[in-house]
């Protein structure tokens, strides 16, 4: 997902300086005098906030790249652990959890009940 996310991004980046390549070789926006020194310095100024658009979004997705990662450390340790792919411990995780947990909160229930009687 994230990679195709990057490859349309850079895919409308290249679409935009095309599209501004061609106006400027027809001449269609003559009121941003492409062509000339001031209109390269527009493209360049352009550009160049594309550029830092395209530098903080990605920091955005590598922050929330390295979050999942450490979301899913101790799986990938357990997993290393036991020699299994992530999924099958992720698995054998829950089921765990939901045998060893519902049992209990079953038990609590029923002490709960019990106290107040």
């Amino acid at each position: 997902m994230l990679s195709s996310f990057l490859q349309l991004a850079g895919a409308a980046g290249l679409l935009s300086v095309v599209i501004a390549h061609v106006c400027e070789a027809l001449g269609l926006l003559p009121w941003m005098h492409w062509g000339k020194r001031n209109g390269l310095a527009n493209m360049l100024r352009v550009e160049a906030k594309a550029l830092a658009d395209l530098k903080i979004e990605k920091a955005t997705v590598e922050s929330e790249r390295r979050t999942i990662e450490a979301d899913l450390g101790p799986i990938r340790y357990l997993a290393t652990l036991l020699g299994a792919g992530d999924q099958d411990v992720l698995r054998w995780f829950i089921l765990v959890v939901a045998l060893l947990l519902d049992p209990a909160a079953v038990l609590l229930l029923l002490a709960a009940t019990r106290t107040r009687s």
